[in-house]
């Protein structure tokens, strides 16, 4: 999946490799260090339930049921709202946006 500041990364042959048969080389390009980038192996993982707060489905034009990736603790996360808030103790959620998760699923 391609985010914004992936744009320009690469991915190439290259000859280069232990055994001799090849390998692949992948570099990054400038970017956001938040944003979880490269190669991932395995099919994606199911997406965890989330909650959305409405300033976060208003200013991003994302609603209930959308799937969406995530950085979460700097690793790529994927998500599905499944329902959202208007306030959550200690969040600002008048100014700020949130998605908050489970802990166990993560």
């Amino acid at each position: 999946k391609n985010v914004p500041d992936a744009e320009k990364d690469r991915i190439e042959l290259s000859s280069v490799s232990a055994k001799g048969d090849g390998s692949l080389l992948f570099a990054w390009s400038g970017g956001s260090p938040i944003t979880a980038r490269g190669v991932y192996p395995g099919a994606d993982p199911s997406p965890m339930p989330a909650l959305a707060s409405v300033s976060f489905l208003r200013d991003s034009e994302h609603s209930i049921g959308d799937n969406l990736t995530i950085s979460l603790g700097g690793r790529r996360s994927s998500v599905r709202i499944t329902d959202s808030f208007d306030y959550f103790p200690t969040l600002n959620t008048i100014e700020d946006k949130f998605i908050l998760v489970g802990l166990e699923p993560a």
